[in-house]
């Protein structure tokens, strides 16, 4: 380790303020780049990173004493606040024990601390000399049981099983895999709408905030009302159905006697509405047969004018004829003349039909027209005299 590498770690061991910094940014990223940080180094900020050999590191955590304390210090965080960890207990505890592994001691050793002790001051007594390096050894295998032990202690505070704090990193994934399977189940299941969180999973929620605890209780009472209530309706709707089905196999079974058991007053009242629209339907079919006697008016009067157009050709043809004598003239017209005066008669008739004919059907211009000729042949009627005068003034 170079110099410079080594004097910022002594500064930042020395810097508190530094260490709550690095502490807050470690927040923010997962515990796998705290643990082995030279494979995740872009997650962290450049000003904490410094070259170690070809790879690029936190300097906080180059040694192993500081990933520690920056574990501890996020335990600390994680157990004393209101915030959880973002890392299923489970799973800190295959990490930690996956980072625990090289520093394990490589035997174990034999009898109690007292009788160790006494081992060594009964060599020391016969002049066993210990070399420098069996020395060095010892210590390291002193720093690793520490760094050991202390790893130990964070996998004791996870809320897991006890087995699994000392368990090996195969048993763990198997732990973790069936949990994940009861997420998944569990998960389908509020889906559905068949799961219901436990009250006592609420309540045990570890918080400060009393205003909190003060609504989640709150809540939970909601809940009891809400479900006492769908108990009560859905017992309720469970008779309800049962009596419409009695009733409807009632009136499979017996139709007439359920009619003749029926209220009179009901039973007039259909009378008087059927009645009713049978009138109705009468005035409807009368009303139609009018409207056809009138259109086959129209059609006659259509042949009436095929009739007049012959008359008049025959008047222009004797007036053409030089008779100058108005007795001749009127004695060898008269039969037309007496047609004429009949047509005129028919005709105000159908223009009067049909002028109504078009009132009742809100074609008020067209019926002031018809109705208007049909006045000036002859054809009186009140409704059309006041219907003429309304659109006049």
């Amino acid at each position: 380790m170079s110099a410079r590498v080594q004097k910022k770690i002594e500064d930042y061991r020395k810097d508190r303020s530094l260490q709550q910094d690095f502490l807050q940014h470690c927040k923010a990223v997962p515990i796998e780049a705290i643990l082995w940080p030279d494979k995740y180094a872009r997650l962290f900020s450049a000003d904490f990173l410094v070259k170690k050999g070809k790879k690029e590191l936190p300097y906080p955590l180059v040694e192993t004493d500081d990933q520690i304390k920056v574990l501890q210090g996020l335990f600390h965080h994680w157990n004393g606040a209101d915030a959880d960890s973002p890392e299923h207990p489970l799973v800190l505890c295959y990490y930690l024990n996956e980072f625990q592994k090289p520093f394990r001691p490589r035997q174990k050793r034999k009898g109690t601390a007292l009788q160790r002790a006494t081992r060594t001051v009964l060599n020391e007594k016969k002049g066993k000399n210990v070399s420098a390096a069996e020395l060095k050894r010892r210590q390291k295998e002193k720093e690793k049981e520490k760094h050991y032990k202390k790893l130990q202690t964070l996998k004791n505070k996870l809320q897991i099983e006890k087995g699994l704090k000392k368990a090996e990193s195969s048993e763990i994934q198997w732990a973790i895999f069936l949990a994940l399977r009861d997420l998944v189940r569990d998960r389908g299941e509020l889906l559905e709408g068949a799961h219901e969180v436990p009250a006592e999973r609420v309540r045990d929620i570890k918080t400060s905030d009393q205003d909190l605890k003060k609504r989640l209780e709150e809540v939970l009472e909601e809940g009891e009302d809400l479900r006492a209530q769908l108990k009560r309706e859905t017992t309720r709707a469970d008779l309800l159905e049962e009596e419409v089905q009695r009733l409807a196999e009632q009136i499979i079974s017996s139709p007439t006697t359920i009619v003749t058991r029926g209220d009179a007053s009901e039973m007039e009242s259909l009378k008087q509405e059927y009645s009713l629209l049978s009138q109705k339907y009468d005035a409807l079919v009368s009303k139609n047969i009018d409207l056809a006697n009138r259109l086959n008016r129209v059609d006659q009067a259509v042949r009436l004018e095929q009739v007049l157009d012959n008359i008049r050709d025959r008047v222009n043809s004797i007036i053409r004829s030089g008779v100058l004598k108005e007795e001749i003239l009127l004695s060898r017209i008269g039969s037309e003349v007496e047609q004429l005066q009949r047509a005129r008669v028919y005709l105000g008739r159908a223009l009067f039909d049909m002028g109504m004919l078009y009132l009742r059907m809100g074609k008020k211009e067209a019926a002031f027209q018809e109705l208007r000729a049909a006045r000036e042949l002859g054809v009186e009627d009140p409704e059309a005299d006041r219907f003429l005068q309304s659109v006049r003034s």
